[in-house]
């Protein structure tokens, strides 16, 4: 039986994957999933710096690095996405630390 947990994630994912369709509707179902993959690390990645005060003092004062990831299990990788897109405007600070 499914938890209520589980149909959030599930959620978030279904929404990365919508994004992805239509950002780029003609592409590569290939394509389209790492697309969607990509969002949903910056959509868990925002969720943490718009909800966590530690985190977004962290990062303003230039202590603390928010840095997406994804991991390819069926290959052992890592690709690094990088810090989110919106990160000084959700965090309110110019940070020149974090710029990749």
């Amino acid at each position: 039986m499914p938890t209520e947990n589980l149909g959030v994630v599930v959620d978030n994912i279904r929404t990365a994957g919508e994004m992805a369709v239509k950002t780029m509707p003609e592409a590569p179902l290939e394509q389209q999933v790492k697309m969607a993959t990509k969002l949903n690390v910056f959509e868990a990645m925002q969720k943490m710096l718009r909800n966590s005060k530690i985190i977004q003092a962290g990062i303003a004062n230039e202590e603390l690095m928010l840095v997406g990831a994804v991991y390819n299990i069926e290959e052992g990788s890592l690709e690094w996405v990088g810090p989110h897109p919106a990160q000084e405007s959700i965090v309110g600070s110019t940070l020149h630390v974090h710029r990749w």
